[in-house]
């Protein structure tokens, strides 16, 4: 089973990128659209019609929607907004906070504040916060991989640059774009990771790996690397497999892999003895 991005976005018709404009439009039974609101409901990342059409309210105008009047709000006193800013944050439960984070969690929008103090990074020091580049440099490509990995596991699907703030992800895009080269050539290496030597088979484990231990019949070993965990989750959909529950509808469930088969039954950690369950139905299934 070979793990596959999804289609690259840059040769995506103009066309084809208003016609979802529209569609989250009358979805929501609007004549306009919020940026939050094509970043929950849009199939494309909110950067590809602000690069193509100019800004957001260029793509609002080319979708025939209504456009927003930005209101900047200039009755709120440059410390009601700093504290908002602080109040978000910790409300994160982080130090630092992006311009994206505010606009989905923050009382006003970030347009309003940097109309404020001119710029974000303004802002961030006014709250006494951290930049985000101060620490990502850092970072190993295991620890990004296995990031990335948790990220997409909690969204259900292919994490977009937008989505990388907490709790989705520990690292923002910018560790990625700084290790990589760039968010495209970051998802490239971790498909090409889990890609490796993949064929987690019954036929291809027997015949490839050693038995572990001399003193039972098992051919595989009964660790299930993040690498197989991963092809297992994006198999079953990233939901448990009893009760349907996910991570991206409901922040609380936890998802484990688990043996079918248990492996002291003689189960092994091939792909068609592997399961997605949440640790409720997991524990259940223990319980039996």
């Amino acid at each position: 089973m070979k793990f596959e991005l999804e289609e690259y976005h840059r040769n995506i018709p103009d066309e084809e990128i208003i016609a979802d404009i529209k569609r989250v439009a009358t979805k929501l039974k609007q004549d306009s659209l919020l940026t939050k609101e094509y970043i929950k409901f849009g199939k494309f990342s909110l950067s590809l019609p602000c690069r193509r059409f100019g800004s957001w309210l260029d793509t609002l105008e080319k979708a025939g929607l209504r456009k927003l009047k930005i209101q900047h709000h200039t009755w709120l006193s440059d410390e009601e907004i700093i504290t908002d800013v602080k109040r978000t944050a910790n409300k994160l439960n982080q130090d630092f906070l992006l311009r994206n984070q505010y606009d989905k969690f923050g009382k006003h929008s970030s347009s309003t504040a940097v109309a404020k103090f001119k710029s974000w990074s303004n802002i961030i020091k006014q709250a006494s916060l951290r930049k985000m580049r101060d620490r990502n440099g850092k970072v190993s490509e295991e620890e990004l991989f296995r990031n990335l990995e948790e990220a997409w596991i909690k969204l259900g699907r292919q994490p977009r640059q937008e989505d990388m703030f907490p709790p989705n992800s520990k690292y923002s895009k910018v560790p990625y774009k700084n290790y990589f080269g760039s968010w495209t050539k970051a998802l490239h290496a971790f498909v090409e990771y889990i890609n490796k030597e993949n064929d987690f088979s019954t036929e291809e484990a027997i015949k490839n790996k050693p038995i572990i231990e001399s003193t039972t019949r098992h051919k595989t070993n009964r660790n299930i690397n993040y690498r197989l965990r991963f092809i297992v989750m994006q198999r079953d959909n990233f939901k448990c497999q009893t009760c349907g529950r996910s991570p991206a509808t409901d922040p609380t469930i936890i998802l484990h892999v688990d043996h079918k088969k248990a492996w002291a039954n003689g189960g092994e950690t091939v792909m068609e003895n592997l399961q997605v369950l949440c640790s409720k139905c997991n524990i259940g299934k223990s319980d039996l």
